[in-house]
C-alpha cells in the first residue's frame, strides 16, 4: 500500500493568504467534544457520553452526545484531530458545497500539517484516518444542521466517515482498484457542512498552538466568541472540563494550573484578553471562569461577519440551549455602535507604546495598533513588522500593505527561506545605515569643536595673508630645489599674492567656517569620518557593525 511519490502535491497551507489560511469546519464539533486531549486510556476507554439537561420553550430536556469508538482503532486521538484538521483544509480548499468524497494522497496530510513523510508517520495518518472512520457518533438534541436559517437537530447514530479506501484496495463499485486514497463521508455530516451550519478556523493559528489544550479551547472559545459577538462571559469550571474534555481538578490551585498553560498561550496570541476565575455564589466549592476575548478573537468575528459563507451558521448559533454557558457577562455598552465608540475614544486617550507608533507609521488604524500593542507580545509585532519591511524594500507589497500587516499579525505569518535571506541583508544595510549615521554624528560634533576653537583663535587679516603669502613663496622655493632654472618670486609678485589675499580674507563666522571647512582637512566632514574609521572606532559586533564611541 505505499504511494508514489508523484502524488506529492503543492498543497501546503499558505499563511501569507488569509483566505486559503481560514478553513470551513463543522460547527458543532466546535462545540462538542470529539477527540481526546491525551494519549491515555484510548483503547480501553471506548465509550463517553455526555448528558445535558435545560429547556427548550417550556419544556425540560435531555440532550444527549455520546462517541463509541472501537478497541481495535481506539478513541479518536490528538494526533487524529490533527489528521481532521488536514481533512477539512482539502476539503475547503476545494470549494463547498462538499463533495460526497475526498480523494487525496498521504503526503498532502505530511505538508499540511508540516510533518516529516517517513512509513512511520504514514502509518500514523492511516491508522488515525480509520480511527475516525470507526467512531460511532449518537446524537440526541445536539448535533444541528441548518434548514431554511432555523437550526434542526439531528438524533440519529452515525459516524463522520463512511468508510476509507486507501491505494491498492477496490472502490465501490468491487472492480476498480484505487489509485488514490479516499474519504467517504456520511450523509448527516454533509448535511451539516452543505446546509451552512459551518464557521471559520483560523488553520494556522490553530496548529501553531502548542498546547492540545490550547487548540481545544480555541475551538470551543472561538465558536463561543461567535455566539456572543465577543463579549465577555462565563462558564462553569466543571462544564469546561466535560466540553473539552479534561478531567476536573479537586482544588482550585490544581484547576488554575492544569489550564495556566493553555489559557497563556491564548493571551500571549491574542486570542484572549484575560482569564478570571471566581467562586460561584450557589456553592463556594464549584468555580466560574470568565473568559475576555483579545484583539484576535475580534478579528476572526468580524472576518466571519463579512463572509456570507459563515453569516446563517453565525446567526443560528444559540449556545445557550445545550446549557454550557453559565451566564453571559454583558459589555458596559451592549450596543455596539455605543461600544465601538467608546473603543475608539479610548484609544485616542491612550499613550502609544513606541511599537504601536510603528504599526500606525505602516497605516495600521490607531485604536487596532493600541489594540495590538496591548494584546501582543512587542518582540511578536516586531517580527511581523520586519517581515512587512522587507517585503515592502523587495517590491512584493505595493499595494494594501497595511492590511497585509494586520493579516501577518492575526494569522501569524512566517518568513520562507528567501525572505529570510532578504530580510538578513536588509537588516545588515540598515545597521550599517545606522553605524554611519553615528559615525557621522560624532564627526560632526569633533568638526563643530574644531571650528568652535578655530573660530576663537582665527588670525587677524594680516597674519593669514601673511601666512598665505609664505605659503606661496614655500611652494615656490621647494620647487627651485628640483628645478633652479625657476625663478624666484620678485617683489612685484609677492606684492600681488598680498593684496590678492586681503581680498579673499574671511570678514564674517560664516566666511571663516566656509572657509576652514574647504582648505582644511581637519574640519572636513569626510575627512573627519575618515579619520575616525582610520582610528579603528568602527568595528564588527558578530554581523552587525557598530561604534565604539
Amino acid at each position: 500500500m505505499n504511494e508514489s511519490r508523484k502524488d506529492k502535491k503543492s498543497s501546503i497551507v499558505k499563511q501569507d493568504d488569509p483566505f486559503l489560511s481560514v478553513i470551513k469546519t463543522d460547527a458543532n464539533l466546535s462545540r462538542l467534544p470529539l477527540f481526546a486531549l491525551t494519549r491515555q486510556g484510548l483503547k480501553t476507554e471506548v465509550v463517553r457520553e455526555w448528558v445535558f439537561t435545560g429547556t427548550r420553550g417550556n419544556e425540560h430536556v435531555e440532550l444527549i452526545w455520546r462517541i463509541m469508538a472501537t478497541p481495535q482503532y481506539g478513541y479518536p486521538s490528538p494526533f487524529a484531530k490533527k489528521v481532521h484538521r488536514a481533512v477539512e483544509y482539502l476539503l475547503t480548499q476545494n470549494r463547498f458545497p462538499a463533495p460526497e468524497y475526498l480523494d487525496f494522497s498521504l503526503y498532502e496530510i505530511t505538508k499540511i500539517l508540516d510533518l516529516d513523510d517517513s512509513g512511520r508517520t504514514l502509518d500514523k495518518i492511516r491508522d488515525a484516518l480509520n480511527s475516525i472512520a470507526s467512531t460511532t457518533l449518537q446524537s440526541q438534541g445536539t448535533y444541528y444542521y441548518l434548514e431554511n436559517g432555523a437550526k434542526k437537530s439531528i438524533n440519529k447514530v452515525f459516524r463522520l466517515y463512511d468508510s476509507i479506501i486507501l491505494i491498492g484496495e477496490k472502490l465501490p463499485d468491487g472492480t476498480t482498484v484505487a489509485d488514490r486514497n479516499y474519504i467517504y463521508f456520511n450523509q448527516f455530516y454533509l448535511q451539516t457542512l452543505n446546509s451552512g451550519y459551518i464557521k471559520p478556523l483560523d488553520f494556522p493559528y490553530w496548529n501553531s498552538l502548542r498546547s492540545d489544550i490550547a487548540r481545544r479551547l480555541y475551538e470551543y472559545l472561538s465558536f463561543v466568541s461567535f455566539a456572543t459577538k465577543c463579549r465577555s462571559f462565563s462558564i462553569k469550571y466543571h462544564r469546561l472540563c466535560e466540553l473539552l474534555p479534561i478531567t476536573p481538578q479537586r482544588y482550585l490551585s490544581s484547576a488554575k494550573r492544569n489550564l495556566s498553560k493553555a489559557h497563556q498561550e491564548l493571551m500571549n496570541t491574542g486570542f484572549l484578553n484575560k482569564v478570571v476565575w471566581r467562586e460561584s455564589k450557589t456553592d463556594p466549592k464549584k468555580w466560574i471562569i470568565e473568559y475576555h476575548f483579545g484583539v484576535r478573537a475580534k478579528l476572526e468575528l468580524q472576518r466571519g461577519f463579512n463572509d456570507a459563507t459563515y453569516r446563517p451558521a453565525i446567526l443560528a448559533v444559540e449556545t445557550a440551549e445545550i446549557s454550557e454557558i453559565e451566564e453571559l457577562i454583558e459589555s458596559e455598552d451592549e450596543n455596539q455602535e455605543k461600544w465601538t465608540k467608546s473603543k475608539k475614544k479610548q484609544a485616542q486617550e491612550k499613550v502609544l507604546a513606541p511599537i504601536a507608533q510603528e504599526l500606525i507609521e505602516r497605516g495600521i488604524t490607531k485604536a487596532v495598533a493600541i489594540d495590538f500593542a496591548e494584546h501582543f507580545p512587542e518582540e511578536y509585532l516586531r517580527e511581523k513588522i520586519e517581515l512587512h519591511d522587507v517585503n515592502r524594500a523587495t517590491g512584493v507589497l505595493t499595494q494594501n500593505a497595511a492590511g497585509w500587516l494586520r493579516e501577518a499579525i492575526t494569522h501569524d505569518f512566517k518568513l520562507s527561506e528567501e525572505q529570510e535571506q532578504k530580510l538578513e541583508r536588509l537588516q545588515k544595510i540598515k545597521a550599517e545605515e545606522k553605524v554611519k549615521a553615528k559615525l557621522e554624528e560624532k564627526a560632526k560634533q569633533i568638526q563643530e569643536q574644531r571650528l568652535k576653537e578655530a573660530l576663537a583663535n582665527f588670525p587677524s587679516e594680516e597674519d593669514w595673508v601673511s601666512a598665505r603669502v609664505e605659503a606661496h613663496i614655500k611652494v615656490r622655493e621647494e620647487m627651485r630645489k628640483f628645478d633652479p632654472t625657476r625663478p624666484s618670486f620678485t617683489e612685484e609678485e609677492i606684492e600681488k599674492y598680498r593684496q590678492d589675499y586681503k581680498e579673499k580674507f574671511p570678514q564674517t563666522d560664516d566666511e571663516r567656517r566656509n572657509w576652514l571647512i574647504t582648505n582644511e582637512n581637519k574640519y572636513n566632514l569626510r575627512k573627519i569620518i575618515s579619520e575616525l574609521s582610520e582610528q579603528g572606532l568602527v568595528v564588527a559586533n558578530g554581523q552587525k557593525p557598530t561604534i565604539l564611541i
